[in-house]
C-alpha cells in the first residue's frame, strides 16, 4: 500500500489536509514540485535523548508540502501535514522505547495538497534503554609481577574490568545504575561498587589468589535517577599467586649401558652393579626439563611432576636456578648438570610426563602452570645408540 494511500486513510492526517489548505494558498510556495528524501538524525536513539530527522532538498526557501508519520508493529503513533522550505528539520519526535523492534519512518507528498513535494522516504529507527551487554576484564598494565601473557591477573593488585552496552552512555540520560560485584568460589562476595556509566573501572584490590566469578548486575541509584540499567554480564577470573611460572617442559630419553660388575659410578640407578654377579646390561633414562621463568617472593616455589607408572614427586625451582627435581642425583654421562634423570627399567617406554601446580608442599608456595598443566609424552628404549628428544 502506498505512503499516500495510509495517510489518506487516517482521520488525523486527512483533516489536517482541509485545514491547511487555504492557509497554503497564502504561503509562498515552490514554482515546481521538489523532490526530496530524508535521513535519522540516528540509527539508535537511548530513551530520552532528541529523536529526530530530516527531509533533505532544496525549495530555496519557498514552503513545499509533505506530510510523515511514524508507525510501530503496524500501529500509527504520529502523523502530521508540514508546509515547510526544504531542507526541514523535525522537532524531537518523543517517543517511548521501541520494546527491541523498529520504528519506521514515512515521509511523501499528500495526495491532493497544493504545492506538494514529490517523491518519498522510508527509514527506521529504534528507541532503547541503555543495556548492559557485555563484561571483561582489562589486561594488566606492563611491569611488575612477571606474566606469561597480559591477560594473566594477580591476586594484591587492583582489578580493573571493562562494562560495555547498547550505547555510549557517558553523558545525559543514558546514563543507568549497575553494580559489579566480584565472588570467590564459595560464593562470597569479596568487592562490591557500583556505577552509572559503561567504562573501565577498578574493583580494588583482590587479596586472595583463585577463581572468581565477576558479574554486571542492574542497580537502582538512590532517589531512582537515573534507573536502573538492562541486561546483566559474567565473567569468570583467575587471580594467581605472585610465583615462578612454569611454561613449557622438553623431554630426553636415552639408554645407558653398564658393563658387568660396574656401576659407572652411579649406585643411585643401579645399587647391584657392582657386584660380580652382576652382568652387562642396558638402561632407560628420562630427562624432565621444565622451563620456568619469573620469581618467587620468597625465592622457592614447588610443583608436581607426574610420570606414567613410575609415579610422580615434586620439583622445587629457587629463583635464578635451573629447574631440578630435588629428589635426583646427577648423572654422570651424557650431562653433569641439571636438570637431573629419571630411570625406567623397561626395555620400551612410552611416558606421558604432567607438570603441575601443587599446594600441599608445605613450606613452600605453587609454582604457577600456564594453562593449569603442561603434558608431555615421549617414547624411548634402553639402546644406547638411540636418543630422543620431545
Amino acid at each position: 500500500m502506498r505512503f499516500s494511500r495510509l495517510i489518506a486513510s487516517t482521520t488525523l492526517l486527512a483533516s489536517a489536509v482541509m485545514l491547511n489548505t487555504a492557509a497554503y494558498a497564502d504561503r509562498p510556495s515552490v514554482d515546481t514540485p521538489a523532490p526530496l528524501s530524508a535521513v535519522m538524525n540516528a540509527q539508535v536513539f537511548p530513551f530520552g535523548a532528541p529523536q529526530g530527522f530530516k527531509v533533505l532538498g532544496d525549495t530555496k526557501g519557498k514552503n513545499c508540502n509533505f506530510g510523515f508519520a511514524v508507525s510501530l508493529n503496524g500501529a500509527y503513533t504520529i502523523s502530521k501535514i508540514i508546509s515547510a522550505p526544504l531542507p526541514w528539520t523535525s522537532d524531537d519526535l518523543g517517543l517511548p522505547t521501541s520494546n527491541g523492534g523498529n520504528y519506521t519512518l514515512f515521509v511523501q507528498s499528500v495526495d491532493g495538497a497544493p504545492n506538494a513535494c514529490k517523491g518519498q522516504a522510508t527509514l527506521t529507527f529504534a528507541v532503547v534503554l541503555p543495556t548492559i551487554t557485555k563484561l571483561q576484564a582489562v589486561a594488566a598494565p606492563p611491569g611488575g609481577a612477571y606474566r606469561p601473557n597480559s591477560n594473566i591477573l594477580y591476586a594484591g593488585d587492583v582489578f580493573q574490568f571493562d562494562v560495555s552496552g547498547n550505547m555510549q552512555n557517558t553523558t545525559g540520560p543514558n546514563r543507568c545504575g549497575y553494580t559489579v560485584q566480584v565472588k570467590n568460589k564459595a560464593g562470597q562476595i569479596t568487592n562490591t561498587s557500583s556505577f552509572t556509566e559503561f567504562n573501565i573501572w577498578d574493583a580494588g584490590v583482590i587479596k586472595s589468589p583463585g577463581e572468581y566469578t565477576v558479574h554486571a548486575i542492574p542497580y537502582n541509584t538512590p532517589g531512582g535517577s537515573p534507573a536502573a540499567c538492562l541486561g546483566s554480564a559474567e565473567i569468570g577470573v583467575t587471580f594467581y599467586a605472585k610465583a615462578a611460572w612454569v611454561t613449557g617442559i622438553k623431554l630426553v630419553g636415552f639408554g645407558y649401558h653398564f658393563n658387568g660388575g660396574d656401576a659407572a659410578g652411579m649406585p643411585q640407578f643401579c645399587p647391584n652393579c657392582d657386584s660380580i654377579f652382576s652382568p652387562p646390561h642396558n638402561r632407560a633414562f628420562l630427562q624432565i626439563v621444565p622451563t620456568i621463568v619469573g620469581a618467587t617472593p620468597g625465592g622457592t616455589c614447588a610443583y608436581g611432576i607426574e610420570a606414567g607408572a613410575d609415579g610422580g614427586g615434586y620439583g622445587l625451582f629457587f629463583n635464578g636456578q635451573p629447574a631440578v627435581p630435588s629428589d635426583q642425583s646427577g648423572f654422570n654421562s651424557p650431562t653433569d648438570a641439571p636438570p637431573y634423570w629419571n630411570k625406567y627399567d623397561s626395555d620400551s617406554n612410552t611416558i606421558a610426563v604432567t607438570i603441575l601446580g601443587v599446594t600441599n608442599f608445605v613450606p613452600y608456595p605453587p609454582c604457577n602452570v600456564l594453562g593449569g598443566k603442561i603434558t608431555k609424552t615421549i617414547t624411548f628404549t634402553n639402546n644406547p645408540a638411540l636418543k630422543v628428544v620431545k
